[in-house]
């Protein structure tokens, strides 16, 4: 998984390459912030209770930061399922969005079966960005900025979908190290709030902060055991499991499947 900071942490992003040769069935995978899945070969059907999405070669999809959806990824008849996944901080790609495009009810996922030509030169450049550590931050918030507005033009609701909340903020102060993050307090403290308000203000929105702990944990763990070859021991040494056999078996737990065997 490939990783990038802009100063001052005003735009953060993160993308993994998948390439898969066995059809994968993962449950109930959290996108902690906004993420783009374009699918190059193969197929995906993504959803939840209430719809499915099912998405061939040359589509996209778009999935509102703090989603919890169920992922199938399959390979063609011959060869091997193909995507690029970025995920790009939510203040930053709500800022760059317009606030339009309002829908009645949340969209946890948004589907382009086809893309116009601007929104795939878009998402390219963006992903080239990624993949070259000397670009500057600032040509980089340029192209997702690009992203945001080709996506603004196709009508996906990205301001929507990026909808600010306390979780967001309480998300960032974890994000930065989860093999040893703040406690409660300290993250109360950094908001300038005591922390039985910190506890409050997340249960107002169904959350809590060994939740949110847990979900970055666990998708930053899904990111790794996909897109690195990395030992499963250091996978879990950066999550901040103690050990190997802890992070799978709360990968299993979550996911319904081992990381040994998510890999192939």
């Amino acid at each position: 998984m490939r990783e990038r900071e802009a100063p001052a942490g005003n735009l953060q992003l993160g993308s993994i390459r998948l390439s898969v040769r066995r059809r994968q069935r993962i449950a109930a995978v959290p996108f902690p912030r906004f993420t783009l899945i374009r699918v190059d070969a193969g197929s995906k059907r993504i959803g939840d209770v209430h719809r499915d999405i099912d998405a061939g070669p040359g589509s996209l999809i778009a999935v509102a930061a703090g989603a919890v959806l169920a992922i199938e990824n399959a390979p063609p008849a011959r060869g091997r399922y193909e995507a690029l996944c970025i995920e790009i901080e939510t203040a930053a790609m709500r800022e760059a969005a317009r606030e339009t495009h309002a829908v009645s009810a949340p969209t946890a996922a948004f589907h382009l079966a086809s893309m116009p030509d601007y929104l795939s030169e878009a998402v390219a450049r963006l992903g080239q960005g990624l993949d070259e550590p000397a670009l500057p931050a600032g040509v980089l918030a340029a192209r997702v900025a690009e992203v945001a507005s080709a996506l603004d033009a196709c009508n996906v609701p990205v301001w929507a979908m990026c909808r600010p909340s306390f979780a967001e903020r309480v998300r960032r102060h974890l994000a930065g190290n989860l093999a040893a993050p703040p406690a409660p307090a300290e993250v109360a403290e950094a908001l300038h709030i005591s922390p039985a308000t910190l506890r409050r203000r997340l249960a107002d929105e169904d959350a809590s902060y060994s939740g949110l702990l847990d979900d970055l944990r666990l998708s930053a763990g899904l990111a790794w055991v996909q897109g690195s070859d990395a030992p499963i021991a250091r996978i879990a040494e950066r999550c901040g499991y103690g050990s190997a056999s802890r992070f799978t078996q709360r990968f299993r737990a979550r996911f319904g499947v081992t990381p040994s065997t998510l890999r192939g």
